[in-house]
């Protein structure tokens, strides 16, 4: 699930929320049997807030995002941030 904001001043902007779940995963142990010991579910949330600048030829784009996952007893919480430039040759090759 993604639902998101963008908006455009001096700089292009934007907000996104994204979600997973998957419930109901079958659970096995170290040995190999026919049936699961139970089930269990993962989820994961994160937060991005972007900001990109354009000028002439060249755009530039910054990402940051706060991560929350958690997969059967472990959870994790963290930040990434993505960065990135773009230089347009011409109308055909970008």
């Amino acid at each position: 699930n993604r639902i998101g904001l963008q908006w455009n001043r001096k700089y292009t902007q934007s907000f996104y929320l994204e979600s997973s779940t998957i419930n109901d995963l079958d659970l096995y142990g170290n040995t190999p049997q026919s049936q699961p010991l139970g089930t269990f579910s993962t989820s994961w949330f994160s937060a991005i807030y972007s900001i990109g600048y354009s000028f002439s030829k060249v755009h530039t784009g910054i990402s940051l995002r706060g991560i929350y996952s958690k997969l059967y007893i472990e959870q994790m919480c963290g930040f990434s941030t993505d960065m990135g430039i773009l230089y347009r040759y011409n109308k055909v090759l970008k």
